[in-house]
């Protein structure tokens, strides 16, 4: 049966820009493809060189191509499902086994992204920061893993948001994002046109939105506290929803703040053209606040 599988303990945030300590630093090339391990011939290809997979209620499969200072390897990761915590089993291959399990087993899925590394200023921990591409260009994440085995202290994830918020030092911002499974890779590989992230933050927001704003417009005070921000009144009579920048929690004001923060200055107009036309139809406008982004600028 071999080892038991590692478990990973990683935290993933979005950024909403390149941490200015990054310049000058130069990343790999990553491209990883998500094999089908549903297929028992695949799966034997995969237990042959892990063979503690064997254990494990795998989730996803891939073979990572990395091409770096040091030249070019190639990976095969295989991981359970889970969070912040999930079982992990890796190993490094030759480039012919790599070609030969993508070429007969990938589901036809891949992710390309630049990967920089940088200490962090919690002892002994590693910031990996990704900028993606192709169809996910604009898309910038920060992942940072632990190993408890190995730390002397293990840090919460406030802890870890904290640290990189001071690293940041005022340049962008951050939305934590490591329980939401619309941002691990083997999710975005399958997005299959530019914006689809967009799209799926609005789609699960939407309904929230539309709900809150319309039971606010029924109302005939001027100002209305709700939980997802205030809605008001401005001189002309017409109604205005503010979120909430300072509650950050619920699920339609993280979700906003999470594609705000995250995505280019082109996608945050897209996205912030789809909401306010959301909303429009129930006689408000949106602005959000905390983020770099006011809808008001692209409303037409």
């Amino acid at each position: 049966m071999g080892e038991a599988p590692a478990v990973e303990k990683e935290a993933k945030f979005l950024l909403s820009e390149l941490p200015l300590f990054l310049s000058g630093v130069v990343g790999d090339k990553y491209e990883q493809t998500y094999l089908n391990y549903e297929d028992p011939e695949a799966m034997q290809m995969i237990l042959e060189r892990l063979p503690q997979v064997a254990s494990m209620d795998v989730a996803e499969a891939r073979i990572r191509r990395i091409e770096g200072q040091k030249g070019l390897k190639y990976k095969m990761t295989v991981k359970g499902d889970g969070g912040e915590e999930r079982p992990e089993a890796e190993i490094e291959v030759d480039e012919n086994f790599a070609n030969q399990i993508v070429d007969a087993y990938s589901k036809g899925q891949t992710v390309k992204k630049v990967r920089s590394k940088f200490p962090m200023i919690l002892p002994g921990l590693v910031l990996e920061v990704d900028l993606y591409a192709d169809n996910l260009t604009g898309l910038i994440t920060a992942e940072i893993e632990q190993d408890p085995a190995k730390q002397d202290k293990v840090y919460s994830r406030e802890e870890l948001a904290q640290a990189l918020t001071t690293m940041l030092d005022g340049h962008g911002e951050l939305v934590d994002v490591t329980d939401d499974k619309r941002f691990k890779n083997k999710r975005l590989a399958a997005m299959e046109e530019e914006g689809a992230i967009v799209t799926e933050l609005i789609e699960s927001v939407q309904g929230s939105v539309k709900k809150s704003v319309n039971e606010v417009v029924e109302v005939e005070r001027k100002t209305v506290e709700t939980k997802f921000g205030t809605a008001f009144q401005n001189e002309s009579g017409q109604w205005r929803f503010q979120w909430c920048g300072g509650r950050a929690g619920t699920p339609p004001e993280r979700a906003l703040r999470a594609a705000a923060s995250g995505l280019t200055p082109d996608l945050q107009k897209v996205f912030c053209k789809e909401v306010n036309g959301s909303l429009k139809e129930a006689g408000v406008d949106i602005v959000l606040v905390g983020g770099h982004v006011n809808p008001r600028e692209y409303l037409g």
